[in-house]
């Protein structure tokens, strides 16, 4: 039995890198077929501008074809250069607005005024701590009050229980 687990098992390496091998190898036809594919439709679109600027009739190329097709290509590398100009001033613009911000430093009176805003903030605290000291006081005096009225009743009961007044 342990002859036949090791054969299978060598059998199934063998299988899997035999899968693995076949697997690299139509990956790589896919990717040169992909590659031939690309080439093939940029020779179609050649053909194709070709016989559409060639006229048959008159066996000679239509220069208005022609012109069409330059005046295409011009207009699509116009646009290109338009959106690359926005980019650029966009660029532009967002440079000049960090160095005018970065450059731009605090003078004398907008330092007191943050200084005057962190003194305000820290005199906010200071009273909030004092309001919770105060009410936090408050609640304890309150407790103390309750234990004691309670302590109060229960006495006042033990001794009714006492007289057997209940």
């Amino acid at each position: 039995q342990k002859e036949a687990v090791e054969r299978l098992s060598q059998l199934l390496g063998e299988h899997v890198k035999q899968y693995n091998e076949m697997g690299e190898k139509l990956k790589d036809g896919i990717a040169s077929m992909e590659a031939r594919l690309d080439t093939l439709g940029k020779d179609i679109g050649t053909y194709h501008a070709a016989t559409s600027a060639f006229n048959m009739e008159s066996h000679s190329f239509d220069s208005n074809v022609v012109r069409q097709h330059i005046g295409g290509i011009r207009s699509i590398l116009e646009k290109d250069k338009a959106a690359d100009s926005k980019y650029h001033g966009l660029h532009t613009a967002a440079k000049e607005l960090k160095a005018h911000h970065t450059a731009q430093a605090l003078n004398d009176q907008e330092k007191a005024k943050v200084q005057s805003v962190a003194d305000q903030a820290h005199d906010v605290e200071v009273m909030a701590e004092k309001g919770s000291s105060q009410s936090n006081s408050l609640f304890m005096i309150m407790v103390v009050a309750v234990l004691v009225v309670g302590v109060l009743f229960l006495n006042r009961m033990r001794y009714y229980e006492k007289k057997h007044y209940i």
